[in-house]
């Protein structure tokens, strides 16, 4: 059934079925990119630190031979050997940078989708073109969602997060899902009065 068929009722279920679905996504791969953002910028951090000061002390002690004994300066040329192998191997900043870019890419879609959401419509025409242009969102939305990596590791981190702290409150617009569960039970209860009365028009036609 093309767009020009449905009844403005069914316009309006399409457009929030479309933003229901542009919600949850919205919501649930933001909070995702937060989460993996948080966690490599707690790793990069201390990391990258510990890095700096331990390559000045080994320099220092180099140049010095007197800031600490010989076994110490051992254990801190081995950890800070040991640490850049890790900073380099996991690359703690990059995926630092490239999860934040990803988390705006979402933030981007959640404004976007918050605008066509919060547009105020009358006309039949306004109607179908919120319609269209949440459809537009919503392809983009699932485009990124299709792109988006996961880290086993990390997605467990924010399984414990939703579970103990996000919760509920995962999703973009959080009133958007009140709305559609009433437009939805509206268009259903449209639909049963509509069937009933064609079964009533059946049985006395007979």
């Amino acid at each position: 059934m093309s767009s020009n068929e449905l009844t403005d009722d069914e316009i309006d279920f399409q457009t929030l079925r479309y933003g229901q679905t542009i919600n949850d996504n919205v919501g649930y791969y933001w909070w995702k990119r937060y989460t993996y953002s948080a966690f490599w910028n707690i790793v990069s951090t201390p990391i990258n630190l510990a890095i700096t000061i331990f390559t000045a002390l080994s320099t220092g002690q180099t140049a010095t031979q007197s800031l600490t004994n010989q076994q110490i300066a051992t254990t801190i040329n081995i950890v800070t050997l040991i640490l850049s192998v890790i900073n380099t191997f996991f690359k703690p900043l990059e995926q630092l940078r490239i999860n934040q870019s990803v988390k705006d890419k979402w933030s981007d879609i959640g404004v976007e989708y918050e605008e066509v959401y919060n547009t105020i419509v009358h006309s039949r025409e306004q109607k179908l073109k919120k319609l269209e242009e949440m459809k537009k969102v919503f392809t983009r939305s699932t485009n990124t969602k299709k792109a988006d990596e996961s880290n086993y590791l990390i997605d467990l981190i924010f399984m414990f997060s939703r579970l103990f702290c996000i919760r509920k409150n995962i999703k973009w617009i959080p009133e958007a899902s009140e709305e559609y569960k009433k437009e939805k039970l509206k268009l259903e209860a449209l639909k049963k009065s509509k069937d009933e009365a064609n079964q009533t028009m059946a049985e006395s036609s007979v």
